[in-house]
């Protein structure tokens, strides 16, 4: 008998770790993935530390910035910035590309906030996303929301044998999405989290952001950085 224990004590603890190890991080993935109608994968994605240890690469400072949604200065051919919104200046650009007059036209955002994070937070995000690099998402993670293993997604895409996206599509699977552990900062003031989707062989996206706790409502503050394709 007190071998079998120990066989059985050995197999639960090799066990992927399940990452919901908190209520706060389970309320902040509800709150941020606004539509639940969708798959996610088990794993936890271990490329919100690849992507921020690139940007660490490229950049000495950390400042992020964040824009004003729709505002930019539109600076035209002859240099004269005008502030507008991006809806009215995107046309002007493509009619002055229509006639030729393209050359030293273009939009700058407008910055309406940043954030400097310290050498102290950008060490902590790394050592959290290295802690849950090999764990597994609960199924009860997103409310409403389908899980699909890593497995799964492996064996499908990795079988020559297998049209990947077009066995996902006959399943009913048209994207999924993957995300890191959400990395809580400054008093739980300001959340780190990445988030991508894939929906094709040349279709997807993805984001290292970060999030503000504003009145307890999660809200999109600004990227870090991002891919798509």
């Amino acid at each position: 008998m007190k071998y079998l224990f120990i066989i059985a004590f050995a197999f639960v603890f090799n066990l992927p770790a399940f990452c919901q190890r908190s209520v706060k991080e389970k309320e902040f993935i509800n709150q941020v993935i606004a539509d639940h109608n969708i798959t996610y994968q088990d794993a936890v994605s271990n490329a919100g530390e690849s992507m921020l240890r690139d940007v660490l690469k490229r950049s000495k400072s950390f400042f992020v910035y964040k824009f004003k949604e729709d505002s930019v200065i539109y600076v035209d051919s002859m240099g004269t910035k005008t502030r507008m919104l991006r809806s009215i200046a995107q046309p002007i650009i493509l009619s002055e590309m229509s006639k030729g007059r393209f050359t030293r036209s273009r939009l700058m955002p407008i910055v309406d906030d940043s954030l400097m994070l310290s050498d102290s937070e950008i060490a902590y995000t790394l050592e959290q996303f290295e802690k849950t690099n090999n764990s597994k998402w609960s199924k009860a993670l997103i409310e409403g929301a389908k899980q699909i293993t890593k497995d799964t997604i492996n064996s499908v895409f990795k079988d020559p044998r297998i049209d990947g996206w077009a066995y996902m599509y006959k399943k009913g699977i048209n994207k999924f999405y993957s995300f890191s552990t959400p990395v809580f900062i400054r008093n739980d003031i300001y959340c780190i989290f990445y988030s991508d989707n894939s929906c094709g062989d040349l279709c997807g996206s993805g984001k290292l952001a970060i999030y503000k706790n504003e009145n307890g409502k999660w809200t999109y503050w600004g990227t870090i950085s991002s891919w798509i394709s």
